[in-house]
């Protein structure tokens, strides 16, 4: 991005490169969450009721519930800014 003298917007270089690498990580990360809406689609396609279906769907939902009690002691005790990173990390692992 270039301010209209041509100047950079970002602060360094280094700002900039930060600012990709959180719009890949955010791009990789809902990207994940996005495709979970075709999944009933593609179990309904091999043969699951509608019962099964919502019992895979809901099945994350056990470990949400853990995860966001934890992270509030989580963020006491870290920076938030750690506790974001390996979240993100846990998160693009586990796909």
């Amino acid at each position: 991005m270039t301010g209209c003298d041509g100047s950079s917007d970002y602060r360094s270089a280094r700002s900039r490169a930060d600012f990709w690498l959180f719009c890949a990580a955010m791009f990789l990360a809902f990207l994940t969450l996005s495709t979970l809406a075709y999944l009933s689609v593609v179990l309904a396609s091999v043969g699951m009721t509608e019962g099964q279906i919502g019992m895979v769907l809901s099945s994350p939902l056990a470990p949400v519930i853990l995860a966001i009690l934890l992270s509030g002691r989580l963020l006491q005790r870290f920076s938030p800014l750690s506790v974001v990173l390996c979240g993100q990390f846990v998160s693009l692992a586990a796909s």
